[in-house]
């Protein structure tokens, strides 16, 4: 039999999920468009789709349309790391064209991981921005075209980290942004040419609590 002291590390190792959304339809309560554009976003085959319009999430520039956010439950502590997962499938093409996952609190503060086209690449890369500075953590190159991102909160820290097939690949580990309170989760899809009819994919987005 199992000991109370056995039970009681098996009890704290669980996982608890703290929002989970399949977009089976359109996006549920809670959920709220920063900049809504409706002819630009769709759910369709169990995937939210976002065209990538031009704009921008970077520096004093917030002209981004549809980004997506969700108020977080709990705040991510060391003792209970909150989780923040989603799974992104594009095919950019334009310098800065993007889609991804953030930790948001306001535009001027969050930390993201996306995916991103510079200069005929496409990377994954983690960036903090705190009072409109961005900091960007060195990029992989990754050509598969869909990929999961994940975010841990973890107290004063968040990580990164990304996997398009087997293990989990690190990206970086940034301080969380100085004074912030509260927090969402967000989703995004912006750097488009105006020409183009690009569309971001993201599927099976989870929150989830716990080591």
């Amino acid at each position: 039999m199992r000991t109370a002291a056995a039970l009681l590390v098996v009890l704290l190792s669980q996982e608890k999920v703290l929002l989970e959304e399949k977009f089976a339809g359109k996006p549920g309560a809670g959920w709220t468009w920063a900049r809504e554009d409706a002819g630009a976003w769709k759910v369709d085959g169990g995937a939210l789709q976002i065209k990538a319009l031009p704009g921008k999430i970077w520096y004093k520039t917030k002209t981004a349309k549809n980004f997506l956010t969700h108020k977080l439950p709990a705040a991510g502590t060391a003792e209970a790391p909150v989780t923040l997962e989603v799974t992104v499938e594009s095919a950019p093409e334009t310098t800065a064209e993007q889609c991804g996952l953030y930790l948001h609190f306001d535009d001027s503060n969050f930390v993201k991981i996306i995916r991103e086209h510079v200069k005929g690449k496409t990377q994954v890369l983690m960036v903090r921005e705190q009072k409109n500075v961005p900091e960007p953590q060195p990029p992989k190159e990754e050509t598969a075209p869909s990929v999961r991102l994940r975010l841990t909160w973890a107290g004063a820290k968040v990580s990164g980290s990304y996997k398009a097939a087997g293990d989990w690949v690190p990206v970086g580990e940034v301080e969380l942004p100085a004074g912030v309170d509260g927090g969402s989760v967000g989703l995004a899809s912006h750097g488009g040419a105006a020409d183009a009819d690009r569309w971001a994919k993201f599927t099976a987005l989870r929150v989830v609590q716990g080591k």
